[in-house]
């Protein structure tokens, strides 16, 4: 187990994702793993597991001066989840039908992954870099990235994607929000970076706009990637993962040129993993 444990540090590290992964690896696409071995998806790094096995532990990551991304806890709790079509006009098709999700207590960064927070992942050797990376906005999202790139930075910092439900909770609260401060007033560019209020800003500049927790930028500035794959809403009700496979991610939030009723905390958008968006960036859980 030492050795296995020991090679899996140095694969772990090169941060890549491994197509038929051994024990011990990051979980592959679709969160593939080999024989009997199951993707632990939802531990503080998603690695193959046997049972009883403790391979896979990375190396403490190394957040350089800017330090590890803050953490906001999500006290456990129930809340409706979707759209009510009885309540409201606005709802789209894939947000219904509301139904009550019940999750245990979880943590959320504090706003989205910074272009310099996902800079010291590069510089540990465990991300890999964009293509182009203007560091004299070091305090803006760190946007097209893909989805494994996403996984990939969460993981290296001990931490994971949220779920659909988690981020959604983290957004609308045990009231059910329509937007993370509350039911009103309407969006505008005092809470949310949205159609009209200029482009990508600093995360963290609209202290009008986070939820109760304290949880910032959850509607506009950049839309961000979560774990599950998209499908339309199922009866699962107690801590949703989402299913095991699919052809497109979840994407919730909207951006910067999103109109307001696209920012809602319901709304949820959808691409391929692979893809890449400068609207798109992504924030972690625990």
């Amino acid at each position: 187990m030492r050795v296995l444990a020991a090679l899996a540090v140095v694969v772990l590290t090169a941060g890549c994702f491994d197509p038929s992964p051994a024990e011990g690896l990051l979980c592959g696409p679709g969160d593939s793993c080999p024989g009997a071995q199951r993707c632990d998806r939802f531990a503080a790094v998603p690695v193959c597991r046997a049972p009883d096995s403790d391979a896979g532990v990375r190396p403490a990551p190394n957040f350089g001066p800017g330090g590890e991304p803050a953490l906001i806890d999500i006290p456990a709790g129930g809340f409706e989840m979707g759209c009510n079509k009885n309540l409201r006009s606005t709802c789209e098709d894939d947000e219904g039908p509301a139904h009550i999700v019940r999750l245990p207590a979880f943590q959320i960064t504090r706003t989205e992954i910074t272009a310099g927070q996902y800079n010291a992942c590069v510089v540990d050797g465990a991300c890999r870099s964009p293509p182009s990376f203007d560091m004299t906005k070091a305090s803006h999202p760190v946007t097209a990235r893909t989805h494994a790139d996403a996984r990939e930075y969460c993981s290296w910092a001990r931490m994971r994607l949220p779920t659909e439900a988690e981020w959604e909770f983290a957004a609308r609260g045990v009231s059910s929000f329509e937007w993370p401060w509350g039911h009103t007033p309407t969006p505008d560019c005092d809470r949310a970076v949205m159609m009209g209020c200029g482009g990508v800003g600093p995360v963290g500049a609209l202290p009008a706009g986070a939820s109760p927790e304290g949880v910032m930028d959850l509607a506009g500035n950049v839309a961000e990637w979560v774990n599950d794959w998209w499908q339309p809403y199922t009866t699962e009700r107690d801590d949703p993962r989402g299913p095991v496979h699919g052809t497109q991610r979840v994407i919730r939030g909207g951006h910067a040129s999103s109109p307001a009723a696209d920012i809602r905390s319901a709304r949820r958008n959808k691409a391929a993993p692979e893809s890449q968006s400068t609207l798109v960036g992504f924030r972690c859980a625990r």
